[in-house]
């Protein structure tokens, strides 16, 4: 279960809910505040969301579930340390350098999100439940998605007006907590059948197990 939460509570926790909701909140952060250029940045950056997504679905059998899973979470958080320095500097000293600086790493951001979390957060769930789990485990997974995006939709905001760019210092601090846990506990799933990943996760070492039943195959191969 922990495996199937993995991807969908990163999908509502590692910043994006934030960026898609309140884009024009975090804009204002960079000194942002006419409304045609947030309208503009907006598209772009869902255009950009867009082709990410499509991308990494299109290449997620390749980069394989764990790595992604691992490197988008630390992905994101090298961007949102860039997104909060370019906003502290653009606070104490209004360098519109750093400011664009900030917005550039919206859209990296955007990109390595949507590259590697939105394919996750519907497939990486099913593959780790088996089969006569998957009705009552979906449905615990996606209680437990909305209720973050609750959290998400009225915590935020009162962040925001707070304490600005320091709300991005909290998904650093997430975004490398993800990365930590994802390498400790996420599973290969890549080319596993129903009957081994129930073997792997009835292992002592449900990690360990997925990685030397990836590897074996090509050692066979190697033999022939």
């Amino acid at each position: 279960m922990v495996n199937a939460l993995i991807s969908s509570v990163w999908g509502q926790c590692s910043g994006n809910a934030v960026v898609s909701y309140y884009l024009p909140a975090m804009l204002a952060t960079t000194g942002m505040t006419q409304s045609d250029k947030i309208l503009n940045i907006n598209l772009r950056y869902t255009a950009v969301s867009a082709v990410a997504s499509y991308v990494g679905a299109s290449l997620i059998e390749n980069t394989g579930r764990r790595p992604t899973i691992i490197w988008t979470s630390v992905a994101c958080a090298v961007c949102f340390a860039g997104i909060s320095a370019g906003a502290g500097t653009y606070a104490s000293t209004k360098s519109t350098a750093s400011a664009s600086a900030g917005i550039a790493f919206i859209f990296l951001f955007g990109f390595c999100y949507n590259f590697g979390t939105t394919p996750l957060q519907a497939l990486y769930p099913i593959e780790c439940l088996a089969y006569e789990q998957r009705g009552k485990g979906l449905a615990f997974v996606f209680a437990f998605v909305h209720a973050l995006a609750f959290v998400n939709q009225f915590c935020f905001p009162i962040a925001l007006q707070n304490i600005a760019w320091h709300t991005y210092l909290f998904f650093i601090f997430w975004d490398l907590l993800q990365a930590t846990i994802g390498y400790f506990f996420s599973v290969k799933t890549k080319q596993q059948s129903l009957e081994e990943m129930s073997e792997i996760f009835e292992a002592r070492n449900p990690v360990k197990a997925s990685l030397l039943r990836i590897k074996a195959p090509a050692q066979d191969e190697e033999t022939k």
